[in-house]
């Protein structure tokens, strides 16, 4: 089995470098401590909003409704415009040319089922403004 070229690596690594297949190096040690570290602050802060605006100050206004309506609004304009551009890039690293045509119009049919459902519900939510 030590002989099988699908089991080798493509090239030998630069002079000075050891190789680590099994093991490779990376940092998500670090990766993991910045998330922690992010969201303890995130968390922090919209704890404070939340108990400044309900317990200290003891009310809710109609602008912290619309406030977070405009923002559900942004993220469905966000995510129509996102998720179809990822599908096109699975088709262009997993079938290019005339290869997997199911894989390629499943994508496309998710992509235009994505942006119509995001279109409709903006269009919905649009029409349904809160009340001011």
């Amino acid at each position: 089995m030590a002989d099988d070229p699908l089991n080798a690596p493509v090239m030998n690594p630069p002079p000075g470098e050891v190789q680590d297949l099994d093991n490779p190096p990376n940092k998500n040690d670090v990766v993991i401590a910045v998330y922690t570290v992010c969201l303890i602050i995130v968390s922090t802060f919209v704890a404070l909003r939340l108990y400044s605006k309900f317990v200290l100050l003891k009310m809710a206004r109609t602008q912290d409704l619309q406030n977070g309506f405009y923002g559900f609004m942004l993220y469905s304009v966000v995510m129509a415009t996102i998720k179809p551009f990822i599908l096109l890039e699975w088709i262009h690293l997993f079938a290019s040319g005339n290869r997997r045509k199911t894989f390629k119009w499943t994508c496309y049919t998710l992509g235009a089922v994505n942006v119509l459902m995001y279109t409709i519900s903006i269009l919905i939510d649009a029409t349904c403004l809160p009340p001011a």
